[in-house]
């Protein structure tokens, strides 16, 4: 059984591509071939918890996990492109009006190649990337 844990929430999404019917019809040269930078299957985990009382009222902290499944990498879908996994967090602070947010993307860093378009022309995925966010709400 799990714990009694107040506010805690969990997000979670799938995306599975069923390319068996997407082929490219148009084209002679590649009639039946799927369709390229369209990854097989995505996936996300995502939760986060603000804390509601004691010392830490106010501090909300989260965290998730984005999958991102192999694609063709060109027309000829002669070579594949990998998938890939990362990681993102959240730390922020809500008072009253107020809330102050550090997000990061790709917290790991992890270096990978999120697309291509022909073997000559593909592309890293973001590095890790830092935001930090003041708001206010009237």
């Amino acid at each position: 059984m799990f714990p009694n844990v107040s506010g805690l929430a969990v997000f979670g999404q799938t995306i599975p591509n069923d390319l068996s019917d997407a082929v490219v019809t148009k084209d002679p040269v590649n009639v039946d071939k799927a369709p390229i930078t369209v990854s097989l299957n995505r996936f996300a985990l995502w939760t986060d918890h603000p804390l509601q009382g004691g010392p830490l009222k106010g501090v909300q902290i989260g965290g998730g996990v984005r999958y991102t499944g192999a694609s063709w990498g060109d027309e000829g879908n002669t070579f594949r492109v990998e998938g890939a996994t990362a990681l993102d967090a959240l730390v922020a602070y809500n008072y009253e009006n107020y809330r102050l947010a550090l997000n990061v993307t790709n917290l790991a860093d992890t270096r990978y190649v999120a697309s291509c378009y022909a073997s000559f022309g593909c592309f890293y995925a973001d590095v890790r990337k830092v935001v930090a966010k003041l708001t206010y709400r009237w």
